[in-house]
């Protein structure tokens, strides 16, 4: 949550001449509805059981932005983790997420909790990122992650 995926990832597709997708539009779009409002009236359970399930049956190729909570469950890390995914993990300083996190109304968990339990939930959620990427970058810099993503790629051996 506010590391930069939906910008960097948008970037990465352009740069890769991919198409782009965000799992939180495609949540948005197949209930009808927004994030904030699924986690109003049905809670993050019912949100997060909706993710899993786009996540696991999705079949298109290109790069897609997931949200923040989603290798919360293994069966999604598995996904990440697949031989046939390249998956980048954006290990952006808290204090980097912290101010693009200020800038959004539209993060159902930012407005919920207060900063000292997004800061613990973050730090929960470290190791699992890590255990799901492919690739780290802790720079967001577009030609660092352009780099680190046709390095790692041209390293495959399709």
């Amino acid at each position: 949550m506010g590391s930069g995926k939906t910008f960097l990832g948008k970037k990465l597709a352009e740069n890769l001449n991919l198409p782009f997708f965000d799992l939180d539009q495609e949540i948005t779009r197949e209930q009808n509805c927004s994030i904030n409002e699924i986690f109003r009236t049905e809670g993050e359970d019912t949100f997060r059981k909706i993710e899993s399930h786009i996540l696991l049956n999705w079949h298109k190729e290109g790069i897609i932005a997931t949200g923040g909570g989603i290798v919360e469950e293994e069966r999604n890390r598995k996904v990440f983790r697949a031989e046939e995914n390249v998956t980048v993990w954006l290990n952006i300083t808290w204090s980097v997420i912290l101010e693009h996190l200020k800038t959004s109304a539209q993060r159902p968990l930012f407005n919920k909790l207060t900063a000292e339990e997004l800061y613990l939930l973050w730090q929960k959620r470290i190791s699992l990122y890590k255990e799901c990427a492919d690739i780290e970058i802790t720079d967001p810099d577009l030609n660092n992650l352009f780099n680190a993503v046709k390095k790692y790629i041209t390293r495959i051996d399709y």
